[in-house]
């Protein structure tokens, strides 16, 4: 498990706050939502996210993508409760745009990831 940081405070047009890779996943639950952009995506296993009355499976090839401050829950979804995710999380002067262009409501599954977005995190992480 690996996760990184920034501390950087500049008012960048795209910032990320943390970026995780090969994450043993457990359960999160968040009532206030999370400050910023949260992508998340499934490596291996499965976990269940609920958002309002919603409950999603995030399978393994598959990510998720949710607004800031939107109440959450995520967990794994088995019994020996094994789910490794990437993660990336993000805010700037730009962030609200790229979602937008995105049609991106309070949150999207995305339910198949091509290569090149499934291993982005992976691929960027020491960068």
């Amino acid at each position: 498990m690996s996760i990184i940081f920034n501390s950087n405070s500049d008012n960048l047009p795209l910032k990320f706050f943390d970026i995780g890779i090969n994450w043993d996943q457990h359960k999160i639950y968040r009532p206030n939502g999370f400050d910023y952009f949260h992508w998340l995506q499934t490596d291996s296993g499965m976990g269940i996210i609920r958002i309002g009355n919603q409950r999603i499976r995030l399978n393994s090839g598959q990510g998720f993508l949710m607004r800031p401050n939107i109440p959450h829950l995520f967990f794994p979804d088995s019994n020996k409760n094994e789910w490794q995710t990437s993660f990336i999380t993000f805010e700037g002067t730009a962030a609200s745009e790229l979602v937008e262009f995105l049609n991106l409501n309070d949150y999207q599954l995305y339910n198949h990831l091509d290569i090149s977005l499934g291993t982005f995190i992976r691929r960027n992480f020491n960068t």
